[in-house]
């Protein structure tokens, strides 16, 4: 494939490393990109494009997908993501990219278009924590009988309220196959919410497991600890920021290591394989219920009572509405 980057943070600089190691992929075009680019100027081979015009990519027909980079607090990236939607332009987004009513806008012209829209959460892909899941829902680990409640501990460097908010999203989607459908949230924690440094977060799921999510600083580095409880013990993760440093704990494949996973060059073989096969992908639907969770923590400080989320899909018309009421 060939690939463009618009904009740039470190999760599209690791993807487009991983796009200079594959020999069947070429960076082919970087777009408004805002930092690292000494770096990004040697990936992009003599020739390629570099340019603030990011419109040229809508009808560029070199590209065979865009990675899209995470927006600035001050220029969202909201109306790039419409028109490159609109255009049927396949893309893989870091994530969180958007508010939830404007991913679930995103995804009403995705269904239109039929076109790709993928979010990089490698997180979510993660072996590891895919193991895990795949254990507990086949009854493989029963040193823990069966699984009731779920801890995710979160120690930060940075917890800045919209920091603490984007990691919420992102562990929303590590929760979420534990859990099933999260129906509902409650939060408790900071100044009214204006301060987010110790946010505990209860997460209630569809089957009746239930999860607790707290920030806590982080004396030695961003890292957080995933457990599972169940009626005759406990297993979980320890998850470093280092993806590949991830390891089991008390549980399934204590000795594994996931050195040689590659969560970049994962991501671009997943948009590969979803443009290829014309597939609908349900990971850009999901990342928006994750998205979702976030609303109702707000929602939960705000009004001091737990907040249930509605498991329905958003059609133009009921957004409409809502946007104007």
């Amino acid at each position: 494939m060939q690939l463009a980057l618009l904009g740039s943070d470190a999760d599209t600089l690791a993807i487009a490393r991983a796009v200079n190691r594959s020999p069947a992929h070429a960076l082919i075009g970087v777009y408004q990109p805002p930092a690292q680019l000494a770096e990004l100027r040697a990936l992009l081979p003599p020739g390629g494009e570099w340019t603030d015009d990011w419109e040229s990519l809508l009808h560029d027909d070199r590209i065979d997908a865009v990675i899209v980079g995470a927006s600035d607090a001050d220029a969202p990236r909201d109306d790039q993501l419409r028109k490159l939607v609109q255009s049927a332009k396949p893309l893989l987004v870091t994530h969180p990219a958007c508010e939830a009513i404007i991913a679930f806008e995103l995804d009403m012209i995705r269904q239109d278009t039929r076109s790709v829209l993928i979010p990089y959460r490698p997180w979510r892909w993660h072996p590891a924590l895919m193991r895990l899941v795949e254990s507990v829902a086949m009854g493989q680990a029963p040193a823990i009988g069966r699984l009731e409640q779920v801890t995710l501990d979160r120690e930060m460097e940075d917890r800045h309220p919209r920091s603490v908010l984007n990691q919420l999203v992102r562990d929303a989607g590590v929760l979420h196959p534990l859990l099933g459908r999260i129906e509902r949230v409650s939060a408790m924690g900071g100044d009214h919410g204006r301060q987010l440094t110790n946010l505990t977060v209860t997460l209630s799921g569809q089957d009746g497991r239930i999860a607790r999510w707290t920030v806590h600083p982080a004396p030695a580095g961003s890292r957080a600890r995933l457990t599972g409880i169940g009626t005759a013990g406990s297993c979980g993760l320890e998850m470093p920021q280092e993806l590949q440093r991830w390891k089991s704990i008390d549980g399934v494949d204590d000795a594994e290591r996931w050195d040689h996973w590659d969560p970049a060059l994962a991501a671009i073989t997943a948009l590969e394989r979803a443009i290829e096969t014309d597939v609908d992908d349900p990971s850009w639907l999901e990342a928006t219920r994750e998205l979702e969770v976030v609303d109702g923590v707000e929602q939960s400080l705000r009004r001091g009572r737990t907040i249930e989320l509605l498991d329905q899909r958003p059609q133009e018309e009921g957004t409409f509405k809502g946007v104007m009421a």
